[in-house]
């Protein structure tokens, strides 16, 4: 019978004097890869971005707002200065997506039904007094622009803050099929909104269609003078 266990004590001693210099050596280096690893990390995560993708629809993944300038450092301290600005540049961006979604059309009533009724963008971004303002008569409204076959386009052209209440100045560019040349007639227009956030708790129908809890809470517009 043949037996490959070494019985010479010093030749013992030796072998396993190397294998834990070598388990030790493996040791120090994956330390070392790791402490590397976490200084890199370190020293890169103030200049880090994050790429944050909303859906306002979240039934539609093709249909989302995507923010690339929020930086990574100290994006969830809510008392941080950083995190203030974060919020005022996704307010920003939701209430520019507000302005398209609820200003421009086409003479698709399946696409307007989806956007403008009772389970669609706006009445989620809306509380419930603009959005009950908004909707009377929404279904002859829609009737019209599909029969009418125009389509309406926006394009802002500034946004002013003071508090919580922004000022929207934007062009409304309305395309009519029938017109023998195709030039869309142009609208100045105006509107005042003030913006909300819903209280930090959790309700599951809430947060999954509105995770960031923001709302329209109030909305005017007019023809600019």
């Amino acid at each position: 019978m043949l037996s490959y266990f070494i019985k010479d004590q010093k030749t013992r001693g030796k072998f396993a004097l190397y294998w834990a210099k070598f388990w030790m050596t493996l040791t120090a280096i994956s330390i070392a890869i790791n402490l590397f690893i976490v200084l890199t990390l370190v020293q890169m995560a103030p200049k880090l971005k994050v790429i944050a993708q909303i859906l306002p629809s979240p039934m539609n993944t093709l249909d989302h707002i995507q923010i690339d300038t929020l930086p990574a450092n100290r994006l969830m301290d809510s008392k941080s200065h950083s995190n203030r600005a974060n919020r005022e540049l996704l307010d920003e961006m939701l209430i520019r997506y507000y302005i398209d979604r609820r200003v421009s059309y086409f003479a698709d009533k399946n696409e307007m039904t989806s956007r403008w009724g009772a389970r669609g963008e706006i009445r989620r971004l809306s509380s419930p007094a603009v959005y009950a303002k908004f909707s009377k008569n929404i279904q002859e409204k829609i009737k019209q622009i599909s029969t009418a076959k125009e389509t309406q386009s926006v394009e802002i052209t500034n946004i002013s803050k003071l508090g919580n209440t922004y000022t929207i100045e934007f062009d409304v560019f309305i395309y009519n099929p029938y017109d023998p040349i195709v030039k869309p007639r142009v609208q100045q227009r105006v509107a005042t909104i003030t913006v909300g956030h819903y209280p930090n708790r959790h309700i599951y129908s809430r947060t999954f269609a509105n995770p960031f809890g923001f709302y329209i809470q109030k909305y005017d517009e007019a023809v600019k003078k």
